[in-house]
């Protein structure tokens, strides 16, 4: 039997998760990325991908057929040509990256989701998860000798370029949005990876705008660019309207440009931000943020990330499809959500039995399962809302917000 390996000019996976192979024949496959269009960046000056240990691609022997999962060796990893093993019923025709388990038996339209908020998971780094490439393999391959796929970048990587003006000095940059009304720039789509020019077809009722977080805070310094990447869907044309909107942590930037040509599938487009030139034509202004309050926006049980300028759901309470619970003891409160379905559990304990009253300080255990597994942290909060059985505690230093119940209803 022979093995799978594939060669293609590197991308980064962060799943760590090895799925059992499937079928009974092992391959070797060779990939390498299309010089012809431009690459997403890891490497400084932006033009030169590696793989990462343990990504995955997922590949089919036909248009029709379960795919396969084939996972990068160990000696592929740091490298622009990857080596992946996995096993496959029937010789590899089609292939592409990342692997997703819920891609489907039809490689003429491969179920995919482009997500609407995005995270740079360090400074100058984009998410290369979402840097979807595929191709079809070239003649001449065998068992014995391997085969070999060309790949092709198929969604569009926008690199931004954010240079703060003397207003914003200081300030921590939370995020970056850009909306075009009118235009899907992200959601659920289907990919046709049998045909090497295929260009995603994104559902109806998809995202307008996308919003980049920064999972490291970014300290802005007047004059100083950041880099910022993000991922949408080609659906940008010649002069359509853009507004893109930078949130810091005491102010608002917003831009309004159109865009300078279409966004082809596979291409990198510099989005240079100077807030000062951007102000003096007219194109941008400042305002101050409006004070923190993500208390006054949510009412669900649960738990929420507070970083950005709204406040995102991590685990809340779904009404007659979700558990929750109360518990009291002599020294502590907890409450708890349990989402079956999801696969979710959340418990909030606070380490006093008497709940404090607003503006009051508890320390809090978080406890919460999700599909990566589990985690318990502690966090220094304080009760920043009551209404009636409701409570809403904050921990201001980790941004993460709490809703919970103080009685069982």
């Amino acid at each position: 039997m022979a093995l799978l390996l594939a060669v293609l000019s590197g991308c980064q996976n962060a799943s760590k998760d090895l799925e059992k192979l499937v079928d009974s024949q092992k391959y070797t496959v060779f990939v390498s990325l299309d010089e012809d269009v431009a690459k997403t960046t890891l490497d400084a000056g932006g033009f030169i991908t590696r793989w990462s240990t343990a990504d995955q691609i997922g590949v089919y022997s036909g248009t029709t057929g379960s795919q396969g999962l084939f996972t990068l060796v160990g000696e592929s990893a740091g490298s622009t040509d990857g080596i992946f093993k996995g096993s496959l019923s029937g010789a590899p025709q089609y292939a592409y990256f990342p692997y997703t388990s819920g891609a489907g038996n039809n490689a003429k339209a491969v179920a995919l989701n482009l997500p609407d908020t995005q995270t740079q998971p360090a400074y100058g780094q984009p998410d290369m998860t979402l840097d979807v490439k595929s191709g079809t393999v070239l003649s001449g391959g065998s068992a014995s000798a391997g085969y070999q796929f060309n790949f092709s970048q198929r969604l569009v990587l926008l690199h931004f370029v954010f240079t703060p003006n003397n207003t914003l000095n200081g300030d921590v940059l939370n995020s970056i949005s850009m909306e075009v009304s009118g235009k899907v720039l992200a959601g659920d789509y289907t990919l046709d990876i049998t045909n090497n020019a295929a260009v995603p077809a994104f559902a109806s009722g998809g995202a307008s705008k996308v919003v980049l977080n920064f999972a490291s805070p970014v300290t802005l310094a007047s004059g100083t660019p950041v880099e910022a990447w993000m991922f949408i869907a080609p659906t940008v044309a010649s002069g359509d309207a853009i507004s893109i909107k930078a949130f810091t942590d005491k102010h608002e930037v917003q831009v309004d440009v159109n865009a300078s040509k279409a966004y082809s599938t596979g291409y990198r487009y510099n989005m240079p931000i100077d807030v000062a030139a951007l102000i003096a034509a007219g194109k941008a202004n400042v305002v101050e943020a409006a004070p923190a309050s993500w208390y006054e926006d949510v009412t669900e049980w649960g738990v929420y990330d507070i970083s950005g300028s709204t406040p995102a759901a991590i685990h809340t309470y779904v009404e007659f499809q979700d558990q929750y619970m109360v518990q009291s003891t002599s020294s502590s409160f907890t409450f708890g959500i349990q989402s079956v379905l999801r696969g979710y559990v959340s418990d909030i304990t606070l380490a006093t039995a008497i709940i404090p009253k607003v503006g009051g300080s508890v320390n809090v255990t978080y406890y919460h399962v999700d599909e990566s597994g589990a985690t318990t942290t502690s966090h220094s909060c304080t009760v920043v809302k009551a209404d009636g059985n409701r409570l809403w505690i904050e921990d201001a230093t980790d941004k993460l917000g709490f809703v919970i119940n103080k009685i069982a209803e």
